[in-house]
């Protein structure tokens, strides 16, 4: 058996053109990027010997520039003449050197192994799980020590475990059949775990190989008392006369979907209003009853706990859900990394809580449940009787990194004195050398020792995992950053958390159907190709209800909008998005339809080229068998789509007109109503503007009408919050909420006969407070009310017929 040592580590600095290699003196167990198509180009001063392994063969392979050497491999072994990429070797240098290589493009990223023992490495810039072998045997030589990964037994009293496979790191491989990984789609498979500890072992690891420490300071902000109509302390109620006094045709959260419930800080629940006033951090609920009598008063005020602030709220059947994040100060301490470096600390836990009460008895509101969830919330949606939160977590470590000492007259010369510094401190321009007490040092980052980990989320701080290891969906790729994102459920019926599925990863974008969940991921790199920048999103897929898991995960190009760039009809996700810069004049966008094929989102149909040169995707709206579409940069192309034959979307008309829209609602068969810019015909804006189309002849639409507003606005509250705009589709009345220099407004416009008509607006002065509106019936009178702070504003705006 031939006994080899690994002496040190293989440093490999990645580059667009060329990969510089620096091989130690000594034993080294390594692969290259890239082919070396002879073996004579060695340095062979500095080498001694080279061992590789033919698969194909079951041999091994021997090469020495010193022919003495090589004359005796060749009586046993062949000669090793060309190293290929992917093929991993045992090298002994004599001294250290460099080995420059250019990468070669046209090299796929695929691992060909054969039946029996492989010798194989991974030169890409990639760190892997050993999962990606699966039933394969591997062996792995690190740190002077044997490592073994197999998926069938627990080999603990044979070696250590497997944990990851750095670049360039050559393994053994027992493979039972001839096969090929495709590394760059299967390294991006996502997978469960068979053991607890091997998912804890996977997100260390993926915590170690990338963990970045971030500041953030969020400052207090000093909150005045509001002036006007306040919403007051708690009054008793005629309980007979808010019964008999329902409010009717009320307008509730704009949602995307009818049947998927999306939180605001506004709800009703036809007898009483319930509206979050984030400065006082208090939950005013309200009766109708009294918005119209003018006497505001509160009913049972919610006051939240101190440091903690609404996220999300919903009603249903006769609950009222609310999530709670915890806020938190973090101040940057002044540091210049190159001083010193950051050494990671487990920080304290941050927590939501997720609390349902009953308010089956306004006056008497009682806390059902409680569910506290280590991480930070991201978002929620109610479908059915089941509530489900996504949120992230980050694990957390403590680790100190060894010092390494060295000859302080090696860098002196070197060794710059960092100024404004007055505690001796120093970096070198020689490698990052520092000084402490008349040494000279630099930290070892290949030997951390991990102090404390904080690796899994718990639910009600530690009472049980709130992430297990048959549910938690990972990539093999490892080297990517270290975020959890975590979807999960709640029954409302029985006020409990009843299960999770998370995947490792970012999130920023959710959209939900009846049946499905899809969370999308524009972080890079993921899973892409591994030399190629590529600009896509990635995209989940999750079924809900009683068969709640994950299903599939699919690639878009370019970057989603936001939530309505996505909708989903007959099992065919609709999507659209932009490619490119605006600036640069590359921009395409994009409309594409994806079909589930086993865990595979996979692209029906995709339509491109919609836009002027440079424009991107302004606004967007699926809507059954139609979509539409604005693009922007100097004018508007409001384009309608065609999507009943999924594997052809076609832009079937097309209307060019000034400014763009961001935010498109439905109004019926004929109209389309939306919210956004003026602007001249050079593309400046001008202003802000409600847009009527009239879309009866789809291929030919047409502008019904419009309502300019001053540019001297703050802007209208939904081109950034969709559920800031009401609609009543029962009379076409819709309000639109904005600020006026110090005035918080709602304007109460009406659709009708293909008009914009004006009828009412409502004020309230304010120090720019989240607003929200109602629109609602109350004993045969129409009212509307807008709410800002602490205060409330109501008006009669007409009689039901």
């Amino acid at each position: 058996m031939i006994r080899l040592l690994l002496a040190s580590m293989l440093l490999i600095s990645s580059l667009l053109a060329d990969t510089t290699i620096t091989l130690k003196k000594g034993w080294q167990f390594i692969g290259f990027p890239s082919d070396i198509k002879d073996t004579e180009t060695f340095n062979k001063a500095a080498v001694d010997i080279v061992w590789g392994y033919d698969a194909s063969s079951q041999a091994w392979l021997g090469y020495s520039p010193d022919e003495t050497t090589q004359n005796k491999i060749n009586k046993r072994y062949k000669t090793l003449s060309q190293i290929d990429a992917w093929q991993g070797i045992w090298i002994h240098n004599k001294s250290d050197w460099s080995l420059t290589l250019a990468e070669d493009e046209n090299n796929e990223n695929n691992i060909t192994l054969l039946k029996g023992w492989n010798l194989i490495s991974l030169p890409n810039d990639i760190t892997i799980s050993p999962t990606l072998f699966q039933d394969d045997i591997l062996w792995k030589y690190h740190d002077k020590k044997w490592q073994l990964f197999t998926q069938s037994n627990d080999t603990s009293d044979i070696a250590p475990p497997i944990s990851k496979i750095n670049s360039a790191e050559a393994i053994w491989v027992k493979s039972t059949s001839t096969h090929q990984i495709a590394l760059s789609a299967e390294s991006s498979t996502l997978h469960t775990f068979a053991l607890k500890q091997e998912m804890e072992s996977y997100i260390k690891e993926m915590a170690l190989d990338s963990y970045i420490p971030r500041y953030y300071d969020y400052g207090v902000i000093a909150v005045d008392e509001a002036v006007g109509v306040t919403l007051g302390a708690p009054e008793a109620v005629n309980d007979a006369a808010t019964a008999d006094q329902k409010a009717t045709d009320a307008t509730g959260t704009n949602l995307q979907e009818d049947d998927v419930d999306e939180s605001d800080i506004l709800k009703h629940d036809g007898n009483n209003t319930f509206f979050y006033n984030r400065a006082q951090n208090i939950i005013h609920i309200t009766s109708f009853n009294s918005l119209v009598a003018g006497a505001v008063s509160t009913i049972s005020p919610i006051t939240l706990p101190e440091n903690r602030f609404l996220e999300a709220m919903f009603i249903h059947d006769k609950k009222l859900i609310l999530i709670t994040n915890e806020q938190r100060y973090y101040y940057a301490q002044k540091m210049d990394i190159a001083i010193e470096p950051f050494m990671p600390q487990k920080t304290e836990d941050i927590t939501f809580d997720v609390r349902i009460y009953t308010i089956e008895d306004i006056n008497n509101i009682q806390e059902l449940s409680k569910t506290t969830l280590d991480g930070t919330f991201q978002n929620s949606r109610i479908v059915g009787s089941d509530l489900y939160v996504i949120s992230q977590f980050s694990p957390r470590l403590s680790i100190e990194y060894p010092r390494i000492y060295i000859d302080e007259k090696k860098c002196e010369k070197e060794i710059v004195p960092m100024l404004s510094y007055a505690d001796g401190r120093y970096i070198s321009e020689c490698g990052n050398y520092y000084h402490d007490n008349g040494r000279y040092y630099r930290y070892d980052y290949t030997q951390p020792s991990i102090k404390e980990a904080y690796l899994i989320p718990t639910i009600n701080k530690g009472e049980k995992d709130l992430i297990t290891y048959d549910t938690f969906y990972a990539p093999h790729k490892l080297n990517q950053f270290p975020t959890i994102t975590t979807i999960s459920k709640f029954d409302i019926t029985t006020n409990q958390f009843d299960t999770s599925i998370s995947i490792a990863g970012n999130t920023n974008k959710l959209y939900a159907s009846s049946k499905n969940i899809y969370l999308t991921s524009v972080e890079y790199p993921y899973y892409y190709d591994f030399r190629n920048f590529q600009e896509r999103e990635t995209i989940y897929k999750f079924s809900i209800g009683d068969d709640f898991d994950y299903q599939a995960k699919g690639f878009v190009d370019g970057v989603m909008l936001n939530q309505f760039s996505m909708s989903e009809k007959d099992d065919i996700l609709r999507v659209a998005s932009t490619t490119g810069q605006g600036w640069r004049g590359d921009t395409n966008n994009y409309i594409f339809t994806l079909r589930q094929e086993d865990k595979r989102l996979k692209i029906e149909g995709s339509l491109s080229g919609l836009g002027h040169k440079g424009e991107r995707i302004r606004g967007v709206r699926f809507l059954g068998d139609r979509g539409y579409v604005v693009t922007f940069m100097q004018t508007d192309p409001f384009y309608t789509l065609d999507l009943s034959d999924p594997s052809k979307p076609r832009a079937v008309g097309e209307l060019n007109v000034t400014g763009f829209s961001s935010y498109i609602h439905p109004v019926d068969e004929n109209f389309i109503l939306t919210l956004g810019r003026d602007a001249s015909r050079d593309g400046r804006q001008t202003g802000f503007k409600v847009s009527l189309y009239d879309i009866s002849d789809f291929a030919n639409p047409l502008k019904a009408d419009e309502k300019i507003y001053s540019a001297s606005l703050s802007g209208f509250d939904a081109e950034y919050n969709h559920q800031a705009f009401i609609y009543r589709k029962s009379d076409k009345l819709f309000g639109i909420t904005y600020h006026d220099r110090d005035s918080s407004m709602m304007d109460i416009l009406q659709v009708n006969a293909g008009k914009i008509e004006e009828i009412d607006t409502l004020s309230i002065p304010s120090n720019f407070y989240e607003n929200r509106g109602i629109i609602f019936t109350l004993n045969s009178r129409i009212y509307s009310t807008l709410f800002t702070g602490n205060l409330a504003n109501s008006k009669t705006i007409g009689v039901a017929q």
